[in-house]
């Protein structure tokens, strides 16, 4: 396990460290299409606890866009609300409220545009941080697979053109 050392405040009473260390994380997709508006969801099972004001980063593999990012939910295990910043490689989700999570949780982003290259993608890269940009925990999930196509009205079921 490597870590690494942030100094929080360097006040007369001695310094607060946080020592970032390695999580957990997994990624699914909303819609496993290429090229498409989808939802990504990120479950996160931490080493140090998450603070209530605190920023969760998520960069994304080559092909993905994070700067249509619209929005951003729990789904499991936090509390509190989310705002959503996103970039062309990367979102950062910024909490308000609820308390500080030292746990799984999940959470939900919407308007992620999926890579244009069927197969499986390059893994994510998943960072909790303090309000002041500081990581806590950093760590990666694996690629997905995406697939070229359209999809019937049954989205489990992939549309096959024949020759």
């Amino acid at each position: 396990e490597s870590a690494l050392t942030h100094v929080i405040d360097e006040g007369e009473a001695g310094a607060v460290t946080i020592s970032a260390g390695l999580l957990s994380a997994s990624v699914s997709l909303g819609d496993v299409r290429t090229s498409v508006s989808t939802t990504v969801d990120v479950v996160v099972s931490p080493l140090n606890s998450w603070p209530a004001n605190g920023k969760l980063r998520v960069v994304f593999p080559s092909g993905f866009s994070g700067s249509g990012a619209s929005s951003a939910v729990f789904v499991a295990g936090g509390s509190g609300s989310l705002s959503v910043s996103g970039s062309a490689s990367s979102v950062t989700l910024t909490r308000s409220g609820g308390s500080p999570i030292s746990s799984a949780f999940t959470v939900r982003i919407g308007g992620i545009i999926t890579a244009g290259v069927s197969g499986v993608t390059g893994n994510f890269s998943v960072e909790t941080e303090t309000t002041s940009n500081d990581d806590i925990d950093t760590g990666s999930a694996s690629g997905v697979a995406l697939v070229a196509g359209s999809f019937s009205n049954d989205p489990q079921v992939a549309t096959v053109a024949s020759a």
